[in-house]
């Protein structure tokens, strides 16, 4: 009787070490994946940031434009 609670162990620990190899295996695939989506998310990131600066400059030039003819049409 021994030996049916022997061998269960044994099978439940390889059972055991199989799902760990395999959550590796999956971990190690999908980890550079997951670092390259981070780095284009800073990437577009950066990028928004830069569009955001140009147009707020535009919008500054827009609005100093407008004072400029509003203030030829009262001429």
């Amino acid at each position: 009787m021994t030996y049916v609670f022997i061998f269960t162990a044994v099978g439940a620990a390889v059972f055991l070490i199989m799902i760990i190899l395999d959550y590796l295996n999956v971990f190690s695939a999908l980890k550079p994946k997951a670092d390259l989506a981070r780095q284009e998310i800073r990437e577009y990131e950066m990028q928004i940031e830069g569009e955001k600066a140009l147009m707020n400059s535009i919008k500054q030039e827009v609005e100093e434009i407008s004072q400029e003819v509003e203030e030829e049409e009262e001429e």
